[in-house]
């Protein structure tokens, strides 16, 4: 119909009605992609606000995990360090690193503090073994995340700092997952081996004293222990570090709600 009315006003030679009309058309098309522009943005922005919300009911789920894997650090830090020195060994209150930093650990020394041991209640004194060889490995839920990166649609976080603080902590989590694959749990079964070589299962619960005398001349056995406390060090550390950062990307996207 207005292409018709265009077309006589032409016929007509109505420049001022054929301006009218194409000033008409023009406001048209531009108020059509305004309103398309604006549809996609509200999509975008409403796709924003879903993941960033799955990511954080995740980021929650994580943090109990990490919490969890660094209890159980703690508590094989402190079994081991009780039976060290309850054998003679002596124990640093900190593990000193080959390199002075370490940059993808966020370590700014070579030193790495230990954590001081928790008090052990004469039950976990009936389980020191178990304790010691026994390690909980949290395994965080980045799966939004992983799929996000993975689909190259990172770019849909439009928070700069938002974004970046997701790519680190999924390499923070990497590390983690990586250092308990490779590291962490191939410690535990060399641990684990070592005692059933002398009589202790990994569950193995009995007295206090009797272990410690059982041990006190092992020096293998010792040094497996020893181990075992060095890289509860290094794992609480890991889990700390992936720990802080799900807290940093809480704060952000609780900010942005």
């Amino acid at each position: 119909m207005l292409l018709r009315r265009i077309t006589k006003h032409v016929k007509d030679q109505n420049w001022f009605a054929v301006s009218i009309d194409f000033f008409i058309v023009v406001i048209g098309v531009f108020i059509g992609i305004q309103v398309a522009n604006w549809n996609d943005a509200r999509t975008n922005e409403y796709r924003q606000s879903e993941i960033l919300e799955t990511i954080y009911d995740e980021l929650q789920e994580d943090r109990v995990e990490f919490n969890t894997g660094k209890e159980a650090a703690v508590a094989t830090i402190s079994s081991a360090s009780y039976v060290l020195e309850a054998a003679g060994v002596d124990i640093s209150d900190k593990l000193v690193m080959p390199v002075s930093k370490i940059p993808d650990l966020a370590l700014s020394s070579n030193y790495i503090p230990i954590a001081k041991p928790i008090t052990l209640s004469e039950d976990h004194k009936q389980r020191l073994w178990t304790s010691i060889v026994v390690a909980y490995y949290p395994t965080a839920n980045a799966t939004t995340i992983d799929a996000l990166i993975g689909a190259g649609n990172l770019d849909m976080i439009t928070n700069k700092a938002v974004r970046q603080n997701i790519q680190e902590y999924r390499n923070t989590v990497i590390a983690l997952r990586a250092s308990q694959a490779d590291t962490i749990k191939a410690f535990r079964t060399i641990a684990v081996s070592a005692g059933q070589e002398r009589g202790f299962p990994p569950f193995y619960r009995g007295s206090e004293q009797k272990f410690i005398q059982r041990i006190i001349d092992d020096e293998h056995l010792l040094a497996v222990i020893a181990t075992q406390r060095e890289y509860a060090v290094l794992h609480l550390m890991l889990i700390e570090l992936a720990d802080e950062d799900a807290k940093e990307l809480l704060a952000q996207i609780r900010a942005l709600r």
